[in-house]
Order: structure tokens, then C-alpha cells, then sequence
């Protein structure tokens, strides 16, 4: 799901297991170091709950695209893995999906329950990407087509909990606080950033490049506290930085606390904004739930290096 090829490191110190991925270094270039996508805590086997499906309740049939049409809406046109859905039931703040996929494997599945349950929230549609899950719990192999029931958590905002059946209704797993906060929130409209762009229509595409690119290139590198020379431009901007340990010399030592920019960060913002402005026509990259991007961390969560 990326351009260019990527090393993937996957690292388990009982009980954490972590996934890292980094660029390979061209050339004469430093070792960037790893990016921790995903750290998890394996416990001893549990049980899933409930064991069955609740009862349909006030769901009411709706068009089975409708999943896939609402992702598409957002700028997630495809998912991670092949799966598709027969029937579709809904209420407000809740989904039930009837999903084939692949038997014997868990990766269609968990793929479809978690693009299934971004949807179970109300409203316009907007881009939602998962940065949190409390607790997985499988058990068994599952079959080809499940049931995937996931409904808003009506205690934590942005939450969702999903349960995956099999066609009879008995549980074979659960995902509990599956936290989807709004990526890219809508700018007001006031602060429309596609105003400005009109003043650079009659340029040709090397002299937008000439006039826009060092002023945000420095502007990138400051938040990244970089000189902006250093600032590689083919590299992803997550493998560079002070905040992700030291680039030239490998990861840190396992045990380093890392932290990443808030989502609300004013300075992060500001060279956001900058780029939407110097970029007529750009149309955002979206990552599709599920499928294995790195998404935005919660503020005040931490990652532990590897």
C-alpha cells in the first residue's frame, strides 16, 4: 500500500509486540530510523462476549454498497484485502454487515469490520482512521462469510465496538474501544485554502515548483527542527526529525519513549495549510481503514522504540 518499498521489522518482547517499517537509505545515505506503526500487549486466551448476536432490533435493510461508497466518498477507494458484502443492516450509530471473504483467514475479516465500523457514525461523511483498539479477541477459524455487528460505544466519543459471527450468530470474535477520530477535519470557510491558488493558474508546472518549493520546504523543516538542506524530500517526513531518536546512528535503544506531534499541533497545522494553498488541484493520499496505515496517534499516547 506504499510507493516506493519499505524494510518491516516486527519485534516481540513478551508481552509487547511491535510493528516498525522504514525507507531503505539510497546510496551514501544515513539508515533512517524505524517508524513503530502498531505495538500491541498479547494476553492468555480469553472469551469473546457475548457469545451470540444481540437481536436485530429497529435494524432496517439499507443498500449493501453503502459501506464502500461512504469510504470511496472520503478518498478510500479500495480496501486492504478482498471482501465483499451481500446483505446490509442499519440503525442510527450501528451496522450489520453480512461479509464474504476469504475461509480460513482472519485478514479478510478484520479488514471488513474495521472499514465497516468507521461508517456506524452519523452525519456527512468524513475521513475517520483507527489510532487505538482496547482489546481483539478470536477465536477458532473463521468461515468464509461472517457477520460483522459494529455499533457506536454511546460512553467514549469517536468509539466503536465491533463483534464478527459466523452466519448462525455465534460470536467468534470481538474488537472493543475501536477509537476513530476525524482526520483532516473540514476547513471553515473562512479559511477556505482554495481561494489563493487561483493566483498561480498561469504558471507551468516547473515554475510553481521554482516559487513554492523553498518556502515550503522551510517551513516543513522548521517543524521538523531541521536545517531546511537536510530536509530529504523523497523520504517520508515521519523518518525524519528530532522526534523520532537520532536518524544518522539507527533506531534508539529498546525502552525510548517517542513521542509524535499532536494532531492539533498549530505549528503541523500551518504547514498544512501552506501546502493546500501552493497546490491547486492536489488531492489529498488516504490510507484505507484496516489496511495497515499508520494513521494519526492519540495526543497523549506513547510509543515505545524497539
Amino acid at each position: 500500500m506504499t510507493a516506493e518499498r519499505r524494510e518491516i521489522q516486527v519485534v516481540h518482547e513478551p508481552p509487547a509486540v511491535r510493528l516498525a517499517a522504514r525507507t531503505p537509505a539510497a546510496p551514501g545515505e544515513p539508515e533512517p530510523a524505524w517508524l513503530v506503526h502498531a505495538a500491541a500487549d498479547v494476553s492468555a486466551a480469553r472469551q469473546v462476549k457475548p457469545d451470540v448476536l444481540p437481536d436485530a432490533g429497529d435494524l432496517r435493510p439499507l443498500d449493501p454498497g453503502y459501506v464502500h461508497q461512504r469510504l470511496a466518498s472520503v478518498g478510500v477507494p479500495s480496501t486492504g484485502f478482498d471482501w465483499t458484502i451481500g446483505t446490509l443492516l442499519g440503525a442510527e450509530g450501528a451496522l450489520r454487515a453480512t461479509v464474504h471473504g476469504e475461509r480460513g483467514s482472519w485478514s479478510a475479516a478484520l479488514d471488513a469490520a474495521m472499514s465497516v465500523a468507521p461508517c456506524v457514525f452519523p452525519g456527512e461523511p468524513v475521513l475517520r482512521m483507527v489510532v487505538r483498539i482496547d482489546e481483539v479477541v478470536l477465536t477458532g477459524t473463521p468461515p468464509a462469510t461472517v457477520i460483522i455487528d459494529a455499533a457506536m460505544d454511546p460512553e467514549a466519543e469517536d468509539t466503536v465496538r465491533a463483534l464478527i459471527a459466523d452466519v448462525d450468530g455465534r460470536v467468534l470474535g470481538h474488537l472493543t474501544g475501536l477509537r476513530y477520530p476525524v482526520i483532516d477535519a473540514p476547513a471553515p470557510a473562512e479559511d477556505d485554502p482554495r481561494g489563493p491558488a487561483e493566483s498561480f493558474t498561469g504558471l507551468s508546472p516547473e515554475e510553481l515548483r521554482e516559487r513554492v518549493q523553498p518556502e515550503v520546504r522551510a517551513e516543513i523543516a522548521a517543524v521538523m527542527r531541521l536545517d531546511p538542506d537536510d530536509l530529504a524530500l523523497r523520504r517520508p517526513l515521519v523518518e525524519q526529525g528530532a522526534g523520532l531518536g537520532d536518524d544518522r546512528h539507527g533506531p534508539p535503544p529498546p525502552g525510548t519513549a517517542l513521542r509524535l506531534p499532536p494532531p492539533g499541533d498549530p505549528a503541523v497545522a500551518a504547514a498544512h495549510h501552506h501546502r493546500d494553498r501552493h497546490s491547486p488541484g492536489r488531492t489529498p493520499h488516504r490510507s484505507p481503514p484496516g489496511a495497515g496505515g499508520p494513521g494519526r496517534p492519540d495526543p497523549d499516547r506513547r510509543l515505545i522504540a524497539g
